[in-house]
């Protein structure tokens, strides 16, 4: 699941932060920012530096097992991480991450267990609200009953 959010995050600016200073702020790079100005990292961008995760383009599900023999020291869904800002970081992390992530953890068990999965030709594209990436809102379902393909809103 982390390297599916690492390859789909939900936030394109993660970690929000308002500019309070009067005078504003002005970065390292010259650019001054006035007060009230929301700054926030980009969280797709990062997410996809080769120095932190070789092959980023590539979907690989076992990007975040342990590697070493001796003390293997699980990456856990939530695990904070200036690498991975799903979740957030630090102070701004996500207080429901791991409830959400227990919860993801329990809805993926119980699709697993419940249907049976073929995988889409084509992944439908998501929907781009501001700053938020929201996966398709439509299932794709088969009835043993029936041998048809429905399609159902989740809404």
């Amino acid at each position: 699941m982390r390297e599916s959010l690492r390859r789909n995050p939900v936030q394109f600016r993660g970690i929000p932060r308002q500019v309070v200073l009067k005078d504003g702020v002005t970065l390292p790079n010259g650019q001054h920012v006035s007060q009230g100005a929301w700054l926030g990292v980009p969280v797709p961008a990062i997410h996809n530096v080769e120095r932190f995760y070789p092959d980023p383009d590539v979907y690989n599900p076992f990007r975040f097992l342990p590697t070493e023999t001796a003390n293997p020291k699980p990456t856990m869904l939530v695990t904070p991480s200036e690498r991975f800002l799903s979740f957030g970081h630090a102070r701004g992390s996500c207080p429901g991450g791991w409830f959400a992530s227990h919860l993801l953890k329990l809805l993926v068990a119980y699709i697993i267990v419940n249907y049976d999965i073929e995988p889409l030709k084509e992944r439908p594209l998501n929907m781009i609200i501001c700053d938020h990436s929201i996966p398709p809102t439509m299932l794709l379902y088969g009835c043993e009953e029936e041998s048809s393909l429905h399609s159902v809103a989740t809404r």
